[in-house]
């Protein structure tokens, strides 16, 4: 949580990472839910964004590491990406620390493509809370081909007001990527 012990570790709500290999291309897998809070909570969020970052730039460089293919998916709770800042700009109210938070996401090279980043996750579809990304360099064996949202509203609980709390208040995202062989495939277990 938030007690600072060792601030590059911090995560009120701990990541979580998995292996996998498909046709001689291993990948990584991260899943996050950044934390919320509002006032003091939006910097905390911010932190944890950074924080996640600079890992997956340190670890895609690691020439110890399983692989330097990293997918980080999940909540990482952006509010504002494209027209929703502008519009924020336009009022003049520049929230300045919620631009910041898709800022520190893509500073250490992470990738969001823009089908994601055109595709609110929010159930009135005006919020971007959701990202998929990835770390790319220069022998990467994965490659983002498609993305975006599974629109489930009006398919269930239809004209019920209170679909977020009986399902979830967020649409699933979803990317396709392809792979291609590693040349120098590590393993954990043969």
């Amino acid at each position: 949580g938030r007690e600072n012990i060792i601030p590059e570790l911090e995560f009120d709500r701990t990541p979580y990472m998995a292996s996998f290999r498909i046709n001689g291309c291993n990948f990584i897998i991260v899943t996050v839910h950044i934390y919320y809070g509002s006032g003091q909570g939006v910097k905390y969020r911010l932190e944890e964004i950074k924080n996640i970052a600079r890992y997956l730039k340190k670890s895609s460089t690691d020439t110890d590491a399983l692989d330097s293919d990293y997918i980080i998916c999940g909540d990482f709770n952006i509010e504002h990406v494209h027209e929703e800042m502008e519009k924020v700009e336009r009022k003049g109210r520049t929230k300045e620390i919620l631009k910041q938070l898709f800022g520190a996401l893509i500073s250490e090279g992470l990738i969001i493509p823009e089908d994601i980043q055109n595709s609110p996750s929010n159930l009135d579809k005006t919020k971007h809370y959701d990202q998929i990304g990835y770390q790319h360099y220069d022998d990467s064996t994965i490659e983002f081909k498609q993305g975006g949202v599974i629109d489930f509203v009006g398919a269930v609980y239809i004209n019920d007001p209170k679909l977020e709390y009986k399902m979830t208040d967020h649409l699933p995202m979803w990317a396709e990527f392809s792979t291609s062989k590693d040349k120098k495939p590590k393993f954990i277990n043969l």
